[in-house]
């Protein structure tokens, strides 16, 4: 959705094209937007979610 300028990302993902899916749809260029903002929330307590937290944090870097 080209309108879309932020993201909220709740869900435990953390494998490379379904979290790059997701940051490409905030990113793409639209009338009007300047910017593109990713929250993502860390459940650290839960050691699954930690973990796909983890994953997602190395693809933001780069590193996979």
């Amino acid at each position: 959705v080209p309108g879309w300028d932020i993201l909220f990302l709740v869900s435990p993902l953390s494998t490379g094209p379904r979290v790059m899916q997701a940051l490409g749809r905030i990113a793409r260029v639209a009338p009007g937007k300047t910017s593109a903002t990713l929250i993502d929330f860390v459940d650290s307590n839960v050691p699954m979610l930690l973990g796909a937290a983890r994953g997602r944090k190395a693809l933001y870097r780069g590193d996979k």
